[in-house]
């Protein structure tokens, strides 16, 4: 398998100039596969010159399978600020499904407290629900007593999936406290 690399490799140089970004995923595709290092780099070069929503969301969900110190932050980076709302939440979901939880966790707590599309947000505390959210569980306490009601439900149905004392005693305290009726609904069944 090592012999096709240089044959990949010449094809995606020859792609990054290209328009034809679907062949060029394919050889990336095989480029990652292969372990080559420098696969990551043309992946990136190929998303941030696309137009294409479908294309840049393909290549998120690539970028989930690198180990690099720098794609957490890219993938932070592009939840976001990505012109689309599709591939900013697949960036979401791409962290919460890597391998580094603790880091993709922390990166996740930023995006769900930030001034994101709510529906990013709500991604993102979906993520920390699907993870061992243990971690978080004061940060989806401030979420669930916020003033947007459905991201305080996605907080408090996380909070439901974390399962500790201190879990069940942010959620006691939602539903004690003068919030949404909604949230503190929702947190009765969580």
């Amino acid at each position: 398998s090592e012999t096709g690399q240089p044959e990949y490799r010449s094809r995606i140089k020859e792609l990054e100039r290209g328009d034809d970004e679907d062949v060029a995923l394919a050889a990336l595709y095989a480029l990652q596969n292969l372990g080559d290092s420098t696969a990551l780099e043309t992946i990136l070069s190929v998303y941030d010159r696309s137009s294409s929503e479908r294309v840049r969301g393909r290549i998120v969900y690539m970028l989930a399978d690198f180990e690099g110190e720098d794609i957490i932050p890219r993938l932070k980076g592009i939840a976001l600020t990505d012109g689309s709302p599709s591939v900013r939440k697949n960036a979401v979901y791409a962290l919460g499904n890597h391998d580094r939880q603790g880091e993709a966790a922390a990166a996740l707590a930023e995006i769900m407290t930030s001034d994101a599309d709510i529906a990013v947000r709500k991604a993102a505390v979906q993520a920390i629900g699907n993870q061992d959210g243990s971690g978080m569980i004061g940060k989806l306490a401030e979420v669930a007593r916020s003033s947007e009601p459905e991201l305080g439900k996605a907080a408090v149905y996380a909070l439901g999936n974390v399962d500790s004392r201190e879990a069940v005693d942010a959620l006691q305290a939602v539903i004690a406290g003068g919030g949404s009726v909604d949230v503190r609904k929702a947190a009765l069944y969580a």
